[in-house]
């Protein structure tokens, strides 16, 4: 499983590809789930007490989820049994009055929370520690094993029932205080009812002496909220009834717990004696210590959190509990939410954070999975500079020898855990490299790609190559020679990415990419016994010149690679002796396999069937290593699935050498051969294009399965390009879930080359193309003019052709010879960027802009950097309301100054608001500002806009003062950044909100853990109060909206000013509610 991890849940067909869209975006969305799964991790069922139900909560879970109903209903079965009422008629049929009642509240809890936790464990989701609050303890207490359902029902329903008939009154408040500041506050009548978290206990008891409390916290501005609760729970109130509870509890039998859980009552793991009669008898009047079981949960390895019940209390609960970003806190019911989408939706961020799923059990029967393309996923590379050629004592140049034939050094970057092998390729020193020659080409053997990725895994650490793909062949120069540099990346879950890369070592040309895979630790066991030789069963096949045929074929291989020197078949598999030539000057030293070796014995393949085209190694996987130096060994190739073929090497007393899981060879033309050499020249010259030349066909016999699939005439519009490459899809799927030999050829007309003009055959090729790189030789692509019959250009080798006038065309690497994107005008006059009227970035234009004349107090500039802001895009793409033109701000050098002109003089460089966006600029003197000395030009370009913007909203608009606080939105953003840098400078006090992947920019401003929150969920307006202990802040700054907008406002309790930067969703300050403003706001848009 990756560690990347995306899921996206979705009521229907729309709502998932809504998800997916926002997915493949990077944009966050209901639905859709993103995260990164940690290494380590346990995970806490979290059960919440009473508070947090509501009328009808179930009810979907109960009708859509089998599994939930079949939980439910042996809950409630036991607990009808101790109420006047059938549980499902207060639930799903009662008033909020009757549920709202102890008696019915906490029965009710009991049952979703136990129904909810087995659902999650029939899923997969097993937890590794439980935690309740208040009655919600019983609940974990059941699931752990600890009680019976018997006997939780029974002590659960008389818990609530004791409880409601307990005269009414007393109160319950929450204080945003630490335990230490209220204990001593207490007086008689008031009891700590709860340390929810460090800074939000509950006090409970008879209402004046609670309310003086309240009062006594509220005065010093720390936030005070009275829950709406029928009785003081956890207070002396409960008293009269634990005498009659004492009695009831004393008949329940306990066992030690299966699942480890934490105590309420002590805050620590639940120990000898947990959970018998008298326990549950402290456990109603002691006060609810989950803050200390939260803490101690993390310490021990806890960092997923899931609320088994309804509501979210406990989520926000554990989230102030821990440090920021410590551990992931998930809600699986949320009120006014649809059921059965929160629940998945909260599984799908727990499945994102590392939880174990059983997937199956999620989708149930009509489930199906489908695979993924089976091509690698792209990984970063890194590579070092390059670095000239020094002393031959590697050591004394302070690099590791890398002890290999082909590699000289290893170099270790400390701070990615990157590792660099190096070393230099050249026929003239390793004379053997000469002897493999294609089609008139020297090329690096395959072979030698799979034995450098050996080498790198070593150096590693790691046991195996999990797959290696040849990008492009290495064309070793007749003279001089090749610098070579073998990359492993940085790992992750146990895999390492390698890639190598080659450039020309007499010139400074770039680099090149060869080959890329994937390293891993566990290594393949061998597949094959070979220690019987030669094979039983096994028939021999004449290897007598068998290099003159190869050569034939275009394999011109020089006598060091002549090493098959006998060879058997049985069915399908074959068997070869394989050498190196006695009369061969070669080192096997410093190989793992040696090239020669491994080379040779897939020549083997070449001895059987017609083979017309040339094949060379394309994909290799499960490449194992056994034992190194190996000169003659055994070989056995047999097929391993479709087109792939396995390979097993042995030496002479058939103990294994090297195993190959699977190996996909792929045929290459002369002219493809061509194109690297040339592509290899021109390396280091610049970019390279795709150009469609012509090429020579070679008629082949198609013995295998043949299908022509084609695309109909076409029509404009975007529906017809639906409905091609949907008809397409389905061709492909169909013909590749067909296991045998064969091709499907997609003919088009009119789709690509430059007199390309059918949009929808132009998508089928992209579709086709991904096809082809993830099932090679299986498709091929031809676009047609009609001039050539497609049967004659089947068999040629290529998998993408044009035909054109009865000429084949095929696409090659060919030199860029760009062409400018914009045009300067003929005139000698200045220009500007205009946008033109179709409405599109490509329609931008440069337009002449004769020199105007300066008048009194203006200056005339030469522009040299330009920003650009949302409002050029908006104007380029013609949607800017009224008439505008492009250009904001920018940086450049005064070369002309005005009568009256001031403080500015000719060669000063400078930065404001130019108003154009072109090579001169004339503007009034006073909107632009001479730099600071060493200032970028490119640098100050971004300036003005960002900063002028701040500095209004804070200054102008919000007359902020030293001393006070301001809340300042998308802080890692242009004008948020430069709000930050202002009010730090003017002496406020910053609170930031930021996407998390930001936080380390707003760490580098001076803002702390305390001061920054997640400006992608409403979760900062809890931190900012419990930092503030209160007292909110003076000044928000506001870039968002909806929900955020309202709890911003609320995080301004003593009034203060609201500035907002965004149109959309806001009104008036009447059109604000008085239960969010509170007091005298100022509102300024």
């Amino acid at each position: 499983m990756f560690e990347h991890r995306a899921v996206v849940v979705g009521a229907d067909r729309g709502a998932l590809l809504a998800g997916l869209a926002a997915l493949a975006a990077g944009e966050s969305g209901a639905g859709v789930a993103v995260g990164r799964a940690r290494s380590v991790g346990k995970t806490v069922f979290v059960f919440p007490g009473q508070g947090a139900q509501w009328v009808g909560m179930g009810a979907q879970l109960y009708a859509e989820l089998p599994l939930f109903a079949l939980a439910f209903d042996a809950v409630a079965e036991e607990l009808d049994r101790h109420l006047r009422l059938p549980l499902r008629n207060v639930l799903w049929e009662g008033d909020e009055a009757l549920l709202t009642s102890t008696e019915f509240a906490q029965p009710a809890l009991f049952a979703i929370e136990v129904a909810l936790a087995t659902l999650l464990q029939h899923w997969g989701i097993s937890p590794d520690f439980l935690i309740g609050h208040s009655v919600g303890e019983i609940a974990a207490a059941h699931l752990a094993g600890v009680l019976s359902l018997t006997d939780a029902a029974g002590l659960v329903a008389a818990r609530g029932r004791l409880m409601a008939e307990l005269p009414a009154g007393g109160v319950m408040v929450v204080v945003a205080a630490s335990e230490e500041e209220v204990l001593p506050v207490l007086v008689d009548g008031a009891n700590l009812a709860a340390v929810n978290a460090p800074h939000s206990v509950v006090v409970s008891g008879c209402e004046a002496a609670v309310s003086d409390i309240a009062d006594h916290f509220a005065r010093r501005g720390r936030r005070v909220h009275r829950l709406a609760v029928s009785h003081a729970f956890h207070s002396l109130l409960m008293e009269p009834m634990l005498a009659e509870f004492t009695r009831i509890a004393a008949g329940i039998s306990v066992s030690k717990p299966r699942i480890p859980l934490v105590s309420n009552v002590t805050g620590q793991m639940a120990g000898a004696g947990y959970g018998d009669g008298q326990y549950w008898v402290e456990h109603a009047r002691r006060p609810v210590r989950f803050a200390e079981g939260v803490q101690l949960l993390n310490a021990v390895g806890a960092t997923r959190f899931v609320e088994v019940g309804p509501g979210g209390g406990l989520t926000a609960l554990v989230e102030q509990s821990l440090p920021l970003g410590e551990a992931l806190s998930v809600a699986m019911m949320r009120r006014e939410h649809p059921e059965v989408s929160s629940v998945l939706g909260a599984v799908a961020t727990l499945f994102t954070a590392g939880a174990q799923m059983d997937w199956p059990a999620v989708f149930g029967s009509p489930g199906r999975r489908i695979e993924l393309p089976t091509y690698a996923f792209q990984r970063q590379r890194y590579w070092l500079p390059p670095t000239s050629a020094g002393s031959a004592d590697i050591s004394g140049v302070g690099l590791l020898a890398a002890r290999h034939g082909l590699l000289g050094a290893v170099v270790e970057q400390p701070d990615s855990d990157v590792v660099v092998l190096t070393g230099r390729l050249s026929v003239g020193e390793q004379r053997w490299l000469a002897d493999h020659v294609i089609a008139g080409v020297v090329l690096l053997a395959g072979a030698a790609f799979v034995e450098l990725a050996l080498r790198a895994a070593d150096q590693v650490d790691c046991g195996v190559v999990e797959e290696l793909t040849v990008v492009t062949p290495l064309v070793l120069p007749t003279v001089g020679g090749v610098q070579l540099q073998v990359v492993v990346g940085v790992g992750e879950m146990g895999q390492r990415p390698v890639s190598i890369y080659s450039r020309n070592a007499e010139s400074d040309s770039g680099w090149v990419l060869h080959a890329r895979g994937v390293l891993g630790a566990k290594a393949v066991a061998p597949a094959a016994d070979l220690s019987v030789w030669p094979p039983l069963g096994a028939a021999p096949v004449d290897v007598d010149g068998a290099y003159q045929r190869f050569a034939e074929l275009g394999y011109e291989y020089g006598r060091a690679f002549q090493g098959l020197t006998a060879m058997w078949r049985r069915e399908s598999e074959l068997f070869a002796d394989v050498a190196v030539p006695d009369d061969v000057d070669v080192t096997l030293s410093g190989f793992g396999i040696h090239p020669l070796v491994l080379d040779a014995a897939l020549h083997a393949m070449g001895m059987v069937g017609e083979q017309a085209a040339t094949m060379l190694p394309f994909s290799w996987q499960g490449v194992s290593l056994h034992a190194a130096g190996a000169s003659r060994v055994r070989a056995r190739i047999a097929p391993a699935g479709d087109g792939t073929v396995s390979v097993e090497l042995a030496d002479q007393a058939g103990l294994p050498v090297l195993s190959v899981q699977a190996l996909v060879m792929r045929s290459v033309s002369s002219q493809l051969l061509s194109a690297a050499v040339a592509a290899a020249d021109a390396a280091g010259r610049g970019l390279l294009e795709v150009a469609w030349l012509p090429v020579e066909l070679a008629h082949n016999d198609i013995s295998a399965d043949l299908v022509v699939w084609e695309l109909e005439s076409f029509q404009d519009g975007v529906g017809p390009v639906y409905s091609a490459t949907h008809r397409v899809l389905v061709a492909l799927q169909s013909w590749l879930a067909q296991e045998r030999a064969g091709r499907l050829v997609v003919l088009t007309q009119g789709s690509v080359g430059q007199d390309a003009t059918n949009l929808a055959g132009a998508a089928v090729w992209g579709l086709v193309r991904s096809a082809q790189a993830e099932h090679p030789g299986r498709v091929m692509l031809v676009d047609s003019d009609g001039s050539m019959d497609v049967g004659d250009v089947i068999g040629c080798g290529e998998e993408q052709l044009m035909i054109r006038n009865g000429t084949a065309y095929a696409a090659r690497l060919a030199q860029l010879r760009p062409q400018p994107i914009l045009q300067l005008p003929d005139t000698n006059s200045g220009w500007r960027l205009v946008a033109g009227g179709a409405g599109t970035l490509e329609d931008l234009t440069l337009a002449s802009c004769p020199a105007k004349e300066l008048a009194p107090g203006q200056v005339r500039i030469e522009v040299r950097a330009l920003g650009v802001n949302f409002r050029d895009v908006l104007v380029a793409l013609g949607i800017y309301p009224g008439a505008a033109e492009l250009g904001a701000e920018g940086a450049g050098v005064v070369t002309e100054v005005g009568p009256g002109v001031t403080g500015l003089a000719v060669g000063d460089p400078v930065m404001g608001l130019l108003g154009v966006a072109g090579s001169e600029a004339v503007v009034d003197a006073r909107l632009v500002v001479k730099l600071p000395n060493r200032w970028p030009l490119t640098d100050a370009a971004g300036v003005p806009v960002v900063f002028l913007t701040a500095y209004y909203a804070l200054r102008v608009l919000a007359q902020v003062q030293p001393g006070e606080s301001v809340l300042v939105h998308a802080a890692a953003g242009g004008v948020g950044m430069a709000a930050v840098q202002l009010a730090r400078l003017w002496g406020l006090e910053v609170f930031a909100t930021a996407s998390r992947g930001k936080w380390d920019t707003l760490h580098t401003m001076g803002c702390d853990n305390t001061h920054v929150a997640d400006s992608r969920t409403l979760a900062f307006e809890e931190t900012f109060w419990l930092t503030t202990e209160g007292r909110g802040v003076d000044v928000v700054l506001n870039s968002l909206a909806g929900e955020f907008t309202d709890a911003s406002l609320r995080l301004l309790p003593r009034g203060g000013r609201f500035i907002e930067m965004g149109k959309t969703e806001f009104g008036t300050p009447r059109s604000l509610p008085r239960t969010i403003l509170g007091w005298p706001t100022g509102l300024s848009t």
